[in-house]
């Protein structure tokens, strides 16, 4: 018997680790995943964890195009309105016009979490 596969239902995806190719983080102590629980947009999330003592550099997979805002980083949480102030013109929020977003670096010992939030 197996149990429920979420990478399967496509809910689930690495878009940065240790065994992928290089530009999503071959060989480095950094992981990442988007993770999409329905087909609504605004439910996709993106976590980014960076356990190196130095910068990573990765591409990462968002797989949604549009405006990704960031939620919370390693010092800060600040959630989308109402609860918080934040929002697509937020200068931390991450745009991309096919799903994916380059070059984005992780500070050593750095998190993330970004959630999409509006199309472009």
């Amino acid at each position: 018997m197996r149990g429920y596969n979420p990478a399967a239902t496509g809910q689930f995806a690495w878009i940065v680790a240790p065994w992928l190719g290089q530009r999503h983080g071959a060989g480095q102590r950094a992981i990442g995943w988007r993770s999409r629980v329905n087909q609504l947009a605004h439910d996709a999330l993106v976590v980014l964890l960076n356990f190196e003592n130095h910068d990573v550099t990765v591409d990462v997979e968002l797989g949604i195009p549009g405006l990704w805002v960031k939620l919370a980083d390693i010092d800060t949480v600040n959630d989308v309105a109402p609860e918080g102030s934040n929002g697509p013109g937020s200068a931390t929020a991450l745009r991309s016009a096919d799903g994916r977003f380059t070059e984005f670096v992780m500070p050593t010992s750095s998190a993330f979490i970004y959630k999409w939030e509006a199309a472009i």
